[in-house]
């Protein structure tokens, strides 16, 4: 399982780009599919599988995508403060 920070996640048309940690500069490309309940934002620590692309020669794809930190970031519909839960 790789490390990586989201480069770039653009949540209104369903897909990003995460950037593998050193000593590799690989980006990969993440869709909204393939995120299933995790919620991501440029900047975050994540952990993820590499796999070939499907539609692009020579380039990839992350799936299994997970949040590095295991923390959940959960908002407060009432007063949308938010809550972070460990």
């Amino acid at each position: 399982m790789a490390t990586g920070t989201v480069k770039f996640y653009n949540d209104m048309k369903g897909f990003g780009f995460i950037k593998e940690d050193e000593p590799s500069d690989n980006e990969s490309f993440v869709h909204a599919s393939r995120l299933g309940d995790v919620v991501i934002k440029e900047g975050d620590a994540v952990t993820y599988d590499i796999v070939p692309s499907e539609t692009k020669e020579g380039k990839t794809d992350a799936k299994n995508v997970q949040l590095a930190t295991g923390k959940v970031v959960q908002m407060n519909a009432a007063d949308e403060d938010m809550d972070i839960a460990a």
